[in-house]
């Protein structure tokens, strides 16, 4: 059962993509010691972005909203590692509501979209029914005591700064600072 774990932390493509084919395989909702999935650790350990997908749309993953013990959810993850297309699926997953989910150094999956340019992540994790606070402010290292704004302002981050400006505009044109 825990063969896509194992195999997602070996980094083992080939096997991976086996896994999630395989009819008979009945693994793919399984977590580790440290409560990731899967995903978790296909996203954590760069996997190709098509097989993250795979695993997320698989029928029998339904744990979108899985933390591990360290705050990261699989958002936040694909966030911080540039998967536009696994974040802006798992958004668009019904039962996905870990959009507000701060990791241990109260970084946010917006502040990860921001970080890294994403603005259509960024535009869809702020209209995401669940979500609630654009102003919060991370304490890490890399975000430093910043809002996602800030940190895309500051990193040249333009369409995660429109995308976020935008919605703190009311959904008006955005204005520059």
């Amino acid at each position: 059962k825990q063969a896509l774990l194992k195999a997602a932390s070996q980094r083992d493509e080939a096997r991976c993509r086996a896994l999630i084919i395989h009819p008979d395989f009945g693994g793919v909702g399984e977590k580790d010691s440290d409560g990731r999935t899967a995903l978790h650790l296909a996203t954590l350990r760069k996997l190709p972005e098509e097989v993250c997908v795979d695993i997320l749309k698989h029928p029998d993953f339904q744990d979108v909203n899985a933390v591990d013990r360290w705050g990261n959810t699989i958002l936040t993850l694909a966030a911080s590692n540039s998967l536009g297309n696994l974040c802006l699926a798992l958004l668009e997953r019904e039962e996905f509501t870990a959009v507000n989910i701060k990791d241990k150094w109260g970084a946010t999956a917006l502040h990860w979209a921001a970080d890294r340019d994403l603005g259509p992540v960024c535009s869809a994790i702020l209209a995401h029914p669940a979500f609630v606070e654009a102003h919060t402010v991370a304490f890490s290292f890399c975000f430093e005591n910043r809002t996602a704004l800030q940190r895309a302002e500051e990193k040249g981050c333009s369409d995660a700064a429109e995308a976020i400006r935008s919605h703190l505009n009311g959904g008006a044109a955005p204005s520059r600072k």
